[in-house]
């Protein structure tokens, strides 16, 4: 297919290679940015109900969305720990 970042750079199309890192690293950060704004309006929505549920006097279902949302930013802050590859190259590459 053309364009396709899985094909490879330059790979059947008329592209140079750098548009498609371009192309791959746009796409990249298009997935990035909607998994971001996902995980927001999750946890707005988690927050949410974790107000109406003290306001209410719920405090086994405040205590079970709490814990909802430590577990997930404990998620989210091991997955950021996580290096990406271009990172790691970098790390060991030799510095100058």
């Amino acid at each position: 297919m053309a364009g396709d970042p899985a094909a490879g750079a330059g790979a059947g199309t008329d592209y140079p290679a750098s548009a498609c890192k371009g192309s791959r690293s746009s796409t990249r950060h298009r997935q990035f940015r909607d998994r971001a704004k996902t995980r927001v309006d999750d946890l707005q929505e988690m927050f949410s109900g974790l107000q109406s549920a003290r306001k209410e006097s719920r405090s086994a279902d405040a205590a079970v969305l709490e814990e909802q949302v430590h577990q997930m930013l404990r998620e989210w802050r091991a997955e950021l720990s996580v290096g990406s590859p271009a990172s790691s190259l970098q790390a060991r590459s030799p510095k100058p």
